[in-house]
């Protein structure tokens, strides 16, 4: 299932005279549930299931999401909890837009499996692309293990050599009809292996289980309000929330199959493919066929407009919702189709990519555009002005610097191609060229070294401050993608500007090269880098939270900064000539801006937020459980929408499409008052050039700039906008 293009890649080890090696972070968080033959290899810090990799403050586990479900691993209480919590949203105050300001689900164990064994041990066991598998064991041969799915259509859990426990912190108030209490017991049948049970809350939950020894049945009894087995059992319990009668005939239909194994692969730029491994255990209720039935599985939004499936593969009577990305319809992994789901983009979205993820937007500015805005002269003077060729401390500032200073390298080049502006012109690039190289050569002052316990680069900075959370956390793996990506396209800049300097510097070069694995190593057999760090493939984006535990799970702020990555890693494919990763990274670019456009951007046909969120038009931080229109820093509505904008380059034409721009802005953009000296206010007019690109040039003349945005490059994009 592995793909060979997808492996065309460095797998060496990260050059020690580049990168200092250290296990130096165990002091602060390791990895300590995972079992010490896979501690050994790269471990994922970013993905979902992040929260089962370690403890929190508390000695506990804190949730994870396998949407539609909520789960709840008590590694001291030895139980599993399965949930689904839709029916429970809260929802935050009404803010000035006329919204809610954050929605999220309380926690409510509504169905527990309990592990009733001496000295229960969890264990998180193995993963892959697209599933994690966990236990909680008692010695060799008494078990509770699970693998769990984004999509899981059931909570599947294998029991070894122990009872089946069933409770709820509402309480169980019947099975099958048969009200539950003292004195209750449940006499099963040996071909029926299933039940309905219902809840103090209303809820309603299939539970069904393997065949037991032949000829033989199950019986239930009330053991302190916990619905137990008679005898110790061994095999598969599933158990599904039933949102309907005509649910519950489409559960048991396919219950006994689910997900074992899943590995993404990506051959080409036009799509790529989900490679599930199927399991299926025999439940009684079912009659033998020859074949093996297909396994029911939910897809999100985004994933329906690229499925290449048949409409036989799609059971649209079973809708439920995951917590925060809205409906979730459910599907077929069949075996008559290899248990393959491709997805595939058009080619109008490649040939969208293609002319946008380039160093220079689609479309030249006029010669008289030019001279009326005076881009020559602010050139000029950004160039010419030795306060504007300084690095800020931290990689996130610095890196941001340094697409800036790119960014007007790759000015400096294009006015050159003038012949208008010719001779003013190509000394200004020469020197912002060669000052580009000086400040990309210059040694940080916390030099990134070689994680060996997670297998990353991360700051030394963390070290010698003994603080983790230093350059936003870099060292826990927060954010790689957003920090990272800067400098990756600042030296694809500076390459495609120069390219005998990729030979002159081989040292910058590796440098670079092991940031693109950091952050997208494609290989799996890639033994220093776990593969595909930040991006999910069932979500289709990045998450951006490292190692340590949230209880919200999982979170992404900055969707353009995220793009940013992809777009970086584009350009550097460009100029290394790593067709491979021109694939991957176009494919990520797709599937990103997709997703954004389904989850982050709030447009009017939004299905994915409840209605009385729609009106903030974006998501702010979209955690797995909650979702909250602020950011990290700031409250400020223009730092909320601001921070999807930034940095300002070609490929936002792409992923932040011209409809949705309008309605942002109409709906809430215009109605910001902001002096000239708020810097949010130049990311602001650099995004409504797309409406007025007039208007916002005549504000970039004068007001402050963002950081990472040059007064120079925010008017020449303004310039090449569609509408201009």
């Amino acid at each position: 299932m592995s793909s060979t293009k997808m492996q065309a890649a460095d797998t060496a080890p990260p050059d020690p005279t580049l990168f200092q090696y250290t296990n130096a972070l165990k002091q602060f968080i390791s990895p300590t549930t995972i079992l010490p033959e896979k501690a050994t290899g790269p471990v994922p810090t970013n993905k979902w299931w992040g929260n089962l990799l370690s403890l929190n403050a508390a000695g506990r586990l804190d949730p994870v999401y396998p949407s539609p479900y909520a789960v709840f691993i008590d590694n001291v209480a030895a139980t599993i909890a399965c949930s689904y919590l839709y029916d429970s949203m809260h929802q935050g105050p009404i803010n000035v837009n006329g919204a809610i300001s954050y929605y999220y689900f309380p926690r409510s164990s509504n169905l527990i499996f309990s592990c009733q064994a001496p000295s229960v041990q969890f264990s998180v066991e193995d993963w892959d692309d697209l599933t994690v598998q966990v236990s909680l064991t008692s010695g060799s041969s008494a078990f509770l293990r699970s693998v769990m799915a984004l999509g899981q259509a059931y909570m599947t859990i294998q029991h070894g050599d122990v009872p089946i426990c069933l409770s709820s912190e509402s309480g169980i108030a019947a099975v099958d009809g048969q009200p539950f209490g003292d004195g209750f017991l449940y006499h099963g049948q040996v071909d029926v292996g299933k039940f309905v049970v219902t809840l103090h809350n209303g809820q309603r939950w299939l539970v069904c289980w393997s065949s037991p020894a032949k000829g033989q049945a199950l019986t239930f009894t009330c053991d302190k309000q916990v619905l137990k087995s008679g005898a110790h059992f061994n095999g598969i319990v599933q158990a599904a929330i039933v949102a309907s009668d005509d649910a519950l005939q489409i559960l048991e239909q396919y219950a006994g199959g689910y997900v074992h194994r899943g590995v993404v692969t990506c051959d080409t730029v036009h799509g790529f493919q989900y490679h599930w491994e199927t399991r299926r255990a025999a439940v009684q209720s079912q009659q033998p066929t020859k074949a093996s039935p297909p396994v029911l599985h939910f897809v999100l939004e985004h994933h329906k407009s690229i499925l290449t499936f048949h409409s036989q593969a799609v059971v649209p009577a079973l809708t439920l919702h995951s917590h925060t990305r809205g409906p979730m319809t459910a599907y077929l992994i069949d075996s008559a189709s290899g248990n393959i789901w491709d997805f595939a983009f058009s080619e109008q979205d490649e040939q969208n990519v293609e002319r946008c993820a380039q160093f220079h937007a689609p479309r030249d500015p006029s010669v008289q555009d030019i001279v009326e805005n005076r881009l020559v002269d602010h050139l000029q003077d950004e160039i010419n002005t030795a306060a504007t060729w300084t690095l800020p401390p931290g990689y996130y500032f610095k890196g941001k610097a340094l697409q800036k200073y790119g960014s007007l390298c790759l000015l400096a080049a294009k006015l050159a191609s003038y012949k208008e502006f010719q001779t003013q012109v190509a000394p200004l690039a020469a020197t912002a060229l060669s000052k580009l190289k000086q400040l990309l050569d210059t040694a940080n002052e916390f030099p990134l070294c070689y994680d060996v316990v997670y297998k990353g680069l991360i700051t030394s900075e963390v070290f010698v401050k003994h603080d983790v959370n230093v350059e936003f956390g870099n060292a826990v793996y927060n954010d790689h993608h957003y920090h990272y990506g800067y400098f990756i396209t600042a030296a694809a800049m500076m390459y495609h500007l120069d390219p005998s300097y990729m030979t002159k510097n081989t040292r910058l070069c590796a440098w670079i090269e092991t940031l693109v694995r950091d952050v997208m190593s494609a290989s799996i057999a890639d033994a220093y880098f776990p593969r595909f760090r930040h991006f999910d493939w069932f979500l289709g984006h990045g998450l951006s939270h490292g190692v340590t535990s949230v209880v919200d799970g999982k979170d992404e702020e900055s969707t353009s900064e995220e793009i940013n990555c992809w777009y970086g890693i584009a350009l550097w494919a460009a100029v290394t000539g790593n067709t491979s990763y021109a694939n991957v990274s176009h494919v990520l670019l797709k599937l990103a801006a997709l997703s954004h456009r389904t989850y982050f951007f709030v447009s009017k046909s939004n299905v994915t937020h409840p209605p009385e969120f729609r009106k903030n038009k974006v998501s702010g931080i979209l955690f797995e459980n909650k979702c909250d229109y602020t950011t990290w820093f700031s409250a400020s509505r223009e730092c909320i929408h601001g921070i999807q904008m930034l940095p300002v380059s070609p490929v936002l034409e792409f992923s932040r499409p011209l409809s949705f721009v309008a309605e942002e802005w109409a709906d809430v953009l215009c109605k910001l008052e902001l002096p000239p000296s708020n810097a949010w206010q130049s990311l602001l007019m650099a995004n409504y050039s797309a409406i007025c690109p007039r208007t916002a040039c005549a504000q970039l003349q004068h007001c402050t700039m963002d950081d990472g945005l040059s007064r120079a490059y925010a008017l020449y994009y303004s310039l090449t906008r569609p509408s201009s």
